[in-house]
């Protein structure tokens, strides 16, 4: 494939993405991660999902006799509860782990209660289930894959001192309004550009604006950003949350068009090797404002260029 083709291929992917990102009132969590009680270390369910489709749940846990054992659900989402709930179901048969061979007509599921989930926020929930007749509510978070010595990790966005910055495209939606040229309950859009300026594994700190005109060849230099932020990054299972402070030296939709010092969070980021997606939510006063944010990851488009 071309140099340019390639180009155009992945202007197509960034541009379905952000049109995916583009409405706010389908800006809903997905679960997939490992969960777990982090007072109860050794057993635990995994969650995949779909965007926000159902949720194939896998547990880890163990019979009355302490043996190992799988049981597994799908839950769908119910509109009035807001529950995912769905049939708990135990497998057994097939092949033991030594077998070369896996017979999966030999495997039989049998029907032993029901389970569903009910999120507290994007990090924690309750898990309640009934097995064989017995009722058990348990609260559960994701589960931190990082080291003791690794608290958190702010390198989704790679800090170069001569680099160049990111492009990011936010969304941007005010609960009321927040200015005269910012009304509230409409979606406003921009595509700014986002430069670190201090990065460790717990806190980061960026700028964002528009390069300078006179920028050096293949980097971007922001001397004025339009506004900067500063925070401190924790992480719950594959998600990074990070609060801190927005400060604005001009207007715009992610600020709900006011300048200042507002307490904003940038939070559910899941990054990739081709970018960031996240959200922030701004607390300005009594106007508050949620964005979406993607943001392109530039050493994966110059991996991939000739």
């Amino acid at each position: 494939m071309g140099r340019n083709a390639l180009r155009k291929l992945i202007g197509v992917t960034l541009g379905i993405l952000i049109a995916l990102l583009s409405s706010l009132a389908n800006a809903v969590t997905n679960y997939t991660d490992m969960w777990f009680n982090p007072s109860e270390s050794g057993w635990g369910a995994n969650f995949s999902q779909d965007y926000n489709g159902p949720i194939f749940a896998t547990f880890f846990v163990y019979t009355a006799t302490g043996a190992p054992t799988w049981v597994v659900a799908t839950l769908a989402l119910d509109p009035i509860t807001g529950l995912y709930a769905g049939t708990l179901y135990e497998t057994s048969g097939g092949a033991p782990l030594t077998s070369q061979n896996f017979d999966p007509a030999a495997v039989q599921a049998s029907n032993v209660g029901s389970a569903s989930f009910g999120a507290t926020d994007a990090a924690s929930g309750t898990l309640s289930y009934t097995y064989r007749g017995l009722s058990v509510v348990k609260h559960i978070i994701r589960e931190p894959l990082y080291t003791a010595d690794t608290v958190s990790n702010a390198t989704f966005l790679t800090f170069t001192a001569a680099g160049t910055a990111f492009s990011s495209h936010i969304d941007s939606r005010n609960n009321g309004q927040c200015s005269a040229n910012y009304p509230g309950h409409q979606t406003l859009a921009g595509t700014w550009r986002i430069f670190p300026t201090a990065v460790t594994n717990s806190s980061i700190s960026f700028n964002i604006g528009s390069c300078d005109a006179n920028s050096p060849a293949g980097q971007c230099v922001i001397s004025t950003p339009v506004c900067s932020f500063t925070g401190t990054v924790t992480q719950s299972g594959r998600l990074l949350s990070v609060p801190g402070t927005l400060s604005c030296t001009e207007g715009h939709a992610f600020s709900g068009g006011q300048t200042g010092a507002f307490q904003a969070t940038f939070y559910e980021i899941e990054h990739t090797d081709a970018g960031v997606n996240g959200k922030l939510f701004v607390t300005n006063g009594s106007c508050n404002v949620q964005s979406i944010i993607l943001i392109q990851r530039n050493d994966w488009l110059n991996s991939y260029l000739p």
